[in-house]
C-alpha cells in the first residue's frame, strides 16, 4: 500500500484508481459500484437502519441535544439546536488491521 504525507487524504479519484489496480476492473466499473454502495448506506440510513458491513465498521445517525454552547467570535453563550448526525464506528477486527500496518511502517 503506498504511503501518503501526514494531512493528505486519499479522495475519490485515488480510491478508484488503486482498486482499479488492484482488481483488474475498469476505472468505470469501480466507480460505478463504488457510487451505488454510497447509495445504499444513505438510503439505509435515510430510513432509521444501521449499516454494520464486517470487518470494517458501522454507520449510523446519532442524535445529539439541544445544548449551550458559545458563539467562537463574540464568546456569548448561544443554544445550539437538536439535530441529527452521521457517525462511523471502526469495528475492531479493522483498527487491529490499521494499526499493525502502522506499526510495522515505523520500525
Amino acid at each position: 500500500m503506498k504511503k501518503m504525507a501526514a494531512g493528505i487524504a486519499l479522495g475519490r479519484a485515488g480510491l478508484i484508481k488503486n482498486v482499479s489496480r488492484n482488481s483488474g476492473l475498469t476505472r468505470q466499473e469501480i466507480a460505478e459500484i463504488l457510487e451505488k454502495t454510497l447509495e445504499e448506506i444513505g438510503k439505509a440510513l435515510e430510513s432509521g437502519e444501521d449499516v454494520k458491513i464486517t470487518s470494517f465498521g458501522t454507520f449510523s445517525i446519532h442524535h445529539k441535544k439541544e445544548r449551550m454552547g458559545r458563539n467562537p467570535r463574540t464568546g456569548k453563550a448561544a443554544t445550539v439546536s437538536s439535530r441529527k448526525v452521521i457517525s462511523f464506528k471502526a469495528s475492531n477486527a479493522f483498527k487491529r488491521s490499521v494499526l499493525l500496518e502502522l506499526k510495522g511502517s515505523s520500525d
